[in-house]
């Protein structure tokens, strides 16, 4: 199950303390300390608070001041109401949910663009493969170069030597056909 009631922990210590902001350099110390005082409080066997320190990446000696420094601003109110727990509990599987969606979409829309840049470069590839090699069959020396894709999937035929555009042609289907 999810263990909300460190997340009540530290809304009561930003809320009965306004002028603590939360920053890259303290966050992971809060939550360190909100979660170590919500498994002492809910479990009768829990670990050390060296170890705790550890996670964290501080010292054992600024854990236990962290604890007691928390429990002091937070007024050693550390009972959490069945209707207080579910309010945060439900918040927090709602953003989870949310989060989850969200990747979700976007994970959908990259395999989509993804798979769709591979089928215009699959077909970009092709149309111009087809169009050069009927180019070269007939020994006029030009090269295809793609534009822009769109629907009219736009193409120009450049003359190979100098390197002037000749003509703009529209729809793959005319360019294939000029060439044969």
């Amino acid at each position: 199950g999810i263990n909300a009631e460190y997340m009540v922990y530290l809304d009561r210590f930003l809320s009965s303390n306004p002028h603590v902001l939360l920053t890259s350099l303290n966050i992971h110390r809060l939550l360190i300390t909100a979660v170590l005082l919500a498994i002492k409080f809910r479990d009768d066997a829990y670990y050390s608070n060296a170890y705790y320190a550890s996670i964290g990446g501080i010292s054992n000696q600024e854990m236990n001041k962290l604890e007691l420094v928390f429990l002091e601003m937070i007024g050693f109110n550390l009972f959490v109401k069945l209707s207080e727990y579910d309010n945060y509990k439900g918040r927090l599987l709602s953003y989870v949910r949310a989060q989850s969606t969200i990747e979700g979409i976007k994970a959908n829309a990259a395999t989509t663009k993804n798979e769709l840049l591979k089928a215009a470069d699959t077909s970009k590839v092709g149309v111009v493969t087809k169009a050069a090699s009927r180019t070269a069959t007939k020994g006029s020396r030009r090269i295809l170069s793609h534009m822009e894709i769109d629907d009219t999937e736009e193409y120009s035929s450049i003359e190979s030597p100098g390197l002037s555009r000749n003509s703009s042609v529209s729809s793959q289907d005319s360019v294939v056909s000029t060439m044969a």
